[in-house]
């Protein structure tokens, strides 16, 4: 590349990135048009007279993120940094709160939400605030546990999922597991559990 050019590239980049001018500004002062400056812009960035970093320490995150969405064909992945020293429910509460802004960045009108019952969407359900109303609704896919304390019980869960979004919610009274092959046959005759 002559230097000539090179000055060009340069200068090109300097004012669009440093002084913040918009390609419409440069094309004006330059006197060429504003593809000119874009293919500019990027034939500095290939001539490695523009190379872009990003300065963060969320960037070792993201990275993850993107692999980890990547490899498992995941639509997105959210790592969640928690310090070292946490104890567990500040684990799950950070995870709940993290989930729950994921959640609210998806879920859309609509929507079946199909829950599980455990100690972190249990959590979750418990730091959500209410988020803007969805016609969405929320639904359990598994019977409840057998001892476990009530607010980590699915239903539970189903319906703080739903109070968070004003959304509706269906439940289920029964248990994930049951004693016997008859116990199991008798529920599923049941007309509470008959699908529509």
């Amino acid at each position: 590349m002559k230097w000539q050019e090179e000055r060009q590239l340069v200068l090109v980049a300097k004012m669009y990135y440093e002084e913040a001018l918009t390609q419409n500004e440069i094309s004006k002062r330059l006197g060429v048009y504003r593809t000119t400056v874009t293919r500019m812009l990027q034939k500095a960035r290939d001539e490695g007279i523009v190379q872009i970093k990003i300065a963060s320490t969320h960037r070792v995150r993201v990275d993850l993120e993107n692999e980890l969405s990547k490899k498992f064909g995941l639509q997105e992945a959210v790592v969640v940094p928690i310090e070292s020293q946490a104890t567990r429910d500040e684990r799950l509460e950070a995870l709940g709160q993290s989930g729950a802004a994921l959640l609210d960045g998806i879920l859309m009108d609509g929507d079946v939400v199909g829950l599980a019952w455990g100690d972190t969407l249990g959590t979750m359900s418990e730091v959500m605030s209410p988020f803007k109303k969805r016609d969405a609704t929320f639904v359990p896919i598994v019977g409840g546990p057998g001892k476990m304390h009530v607010k980590h019980h699915i239903n539970t869960i189903v319906y703080n999922f739903a109070r968070a979004f004003k959304a509706r919610s269906q439940y289920i009274d029964a248990a994930a597991i049951v004693e016997s092959a008859d116990a199991q046959k008798e529920i599923s005759r049941s007309a509470t559990y008959k699908m529509c």
